[in-house]
């Protein structure tokens, strides 16, 4: 099919991601760390609407961005949204067409919280961008194109449970996923920055080595492979139990309140709490969606009784209660539009 002579609204959803498990592996020859990560979708969801039409020449404008979150959302040509939209208009199958496209964003994902928010309005962008064009990009086109964009920016595209390796940008889609429910939590006045908790995961990983001296380092357990064999054979328990982040002990140093918040959500009822990617969000599971329910008003009440607890330092502390979910991003509505009648 052509690219439409008209105007075209398309709108596309994407999902949140958590790190079921996030293990550091060591250093790639780029300089970029290597990890091993099992990633789950959730159903917290951004939605991001392009108007497009053939133009004379590319032009890119965000046009509004409307959230129930906090935190800083550029609306210039540093906003990923911006960047994966121009990605798509130079890739050499565009080369004979231009266009005109506004865009819009409806943001519930925590901004700077571990969740891959921006990486999900990208792989929006990109998903709507292919609509738009009548997938004039192939699958595996789409996803090259994402990898450039970020790491996560290919699995916000696929969704569902993926193994990731090298950065994270490797995917392999598994085919048994669990039935999770969980609640997220987050600090709404504390941000971390990924590039920072690195550099100080390093420089614990250092002293460590530094200490034992000549002795070999001890073989660490690897949590990931534990988790997916535990998946695969329906071991429930035993992938509860995995679940982990090689960041918590650099995190939980820098700051150690929220290591209180983890012990408080584990005795409001929570079978595991973990951070995801480099925080500062964390997860929990519960055993059902109700107890999860009861988890986050439990968090609010106490708060309220107890206004002084060192993990409220960084304010309220927000929650979402959520499930897992099997899908990335998703087209919800497309509209051709002809004068003022739609077509």
């Amino acid at each position: 099919m052509p690219i439409p002579e008209q105007r075209t609204s398309v709108t596309v959803e994407a999902p949140a991601k958590i790190n079921l498990t996030f293990e550091i592996i060591g250093l790639l020859p780029d300089g970029y760390h290597e990890v091993s990560t099992l990633l789950h979708s959730v159903d917290l969801f951004d939605r991001l609407e392009i108007s497009a039409v053939r133009a004379s020449e590319n032009h890119v404008h965000l046009k509004a961005y409307r959230s129930s979150v906090s935190g800083y959302f550029p609306m210039d040509d540093s906003n990923l949204v911006v960047k994966a939209v121009r990605a798509y208009l130079e890739h050499e199958k565009m080369a004979d067409t231009t266009c005109e496209v506004e865009i819009e964003v409806d943001k519930n994902i925590p901004i700077e919280a571990g969740l891959a928010g921006g990486s999900a309005d990208a792989a929006c962008a990109l998903v709507a961008m292919n609509e738009y064009t009548c997938g004039l990009l192939s699958e595996i086109e789409l996803l090259e194109l994402a990898a450039r964009l970020g790491a996560d920016v290919p699995f916000a595209i696929q969704g569902g449970i993926s193994l990731g390796t090298g950065k994270g940008d490797r995917l392999k889609k598994l085919d048994t996923s669990p039935d999770l429910n969980l609640i997220l939590v987050k600090p709404r006045k504390l941000f971390v920055s990924t590039p920072y908790l690195f550099k100080a995961f390093d420089r614990r990983e250092k002293i460590r080595k530094v200490e034992e001296k000549d002795s070999e380092l001890k073989s660490r357990e690897k949590t990931t492979d534990i988790a997916r064999t535990a998946l695969e054979n329906g071991d429930l328990n035993t992938f509860v139990r995995s679940l982990s982040n090689d960041f918590e002990p650099v995190f939980f140093d820098l700051y150690p309140e929220m290591q209180e918040l983890k012990q408080l959500l584990i005795d409001l009822g929570c079978w595991k709490v973990v951070l995801t990617g480099s925080g500062p969000t964390m997860y929990g599971v519960a055993p059902n969606i109700n107890k999860a329910n009861l988890i986050a008003r439990g968090l609010v009440a106490d708060r309220m009784n107890n206004p002084d607890r060192p993990c409220y330092k960084h304010g309220a502390v927000d929650s979402w209660v959520v499930k897992s979910n099997s899908h990335g991003a998703v087209l919800k509505s497309m509209d051709h539009e002809k004068g003022d009648d739609k077509i």
